[in-house]
């Protein structure tokens, strides 16, 4: 009696999911929001809400698990040929917007703006991000203040990195007194490694773009002496 009371425990444990639920009833589950979620992609753009929501539920309940994927992104790709990013990305905006919000403003525009809000000191919520502003910088560098609906993504994008570089503690790339004097030790790599004749022409400046990017310009080297050339200078620039 021991022993089939033993093998009645194994194998009930052995049809249980991560979730609790039997595994027979969460392959039926699974099988019914798959055959849902393949209605829904077919009309992929129409119910981008409807399609994150379900994957969420997948997830959540890890329905995913009783046939044999490991991870929701792994059903995702198998069962409906969505990658690892489009996957996490319906099921972010699905669970932080409305499906009319999601249908306005569309999924990349709106988890572009969750990580801007993630970035920002401002503890504003995700309901509130269509009404927000977003600090963008002009051409000139300029910080102003844009409506979230009237942001492109590449101004997100570029406002999202600025904020994170605000919120960072100061480095020592950011000691203008240090940075100069590594740039001048550079110049003096580069002027060596391309000999007399050539150093007159030959320049190395360092520049940060609209967006804050730092940006290498290295100019006046020739092409003979460029492998050593960028040696020295990559050398001189290490401090940085």
């Amino acid at each position: 009696m021991a022993r089939t009371k033993t093998a009645t425990k194994k194998t009930t444990k052995a049809r249980r999911t991560p979730g609790a639920l039997p595994r027979a009833v969460a392959r039926l589950a699974l099988d019914r929001a798959t055959r849902t979620l393949r209605t829904l992609c077919r009309a992929h753009a129409a119910n981008v809400w409807k399609i994150g929501r379900e994957l969420a539920e997948v997830g959540r309940l890890e329905l995913h698990r009783a046939r044999g994927f490991p991870r929701i992104e792994d059903y995702a790709a198998a069962a409906l040929g969505l990658s690892r990013d489009t996957t996490f990305q319906y099921m972010r905006v699905a669970e932080a917007f409305s499906e009319a919000v999601v249908e306005a403003f569309g999924p990349e525009r709106l988890d572009r703006g969750l990580r801007y809000l993630a970035a920002t000191p401002e503890d504003d919520r995700p309901a509130e991000l269509p009404a927000s502003k977003v600090r963008v910088r002009d051409g000139d560098g300029a910080v102003r203040e844009k409506d979230f609906a009237e942001t492109t993504l590449a101004e997100l994008r570029a406002a999202t990195a600025a904020e994170k570089r605000a919120a960072a503690p100061r480095s020592k790339r950011q000691d203008p007194a240090r940075e100069a004097a590594v740039l001048e030790a550079a110049n003096a790599a580069l002027d060596a490694a391309v000999g007399r004749a050539a150093a007159r022409d030959a320049e190395l400046r360092l520049r940060r773009t609209a967006a804050g990017r730092e940006v290498l310009d290295l100019r006046g080297v020739p092409l003979a002496k460029a492998p050593a050339a960028l040696r020295a200078v990559a050398k001189a620039l290490a401090p940085l």
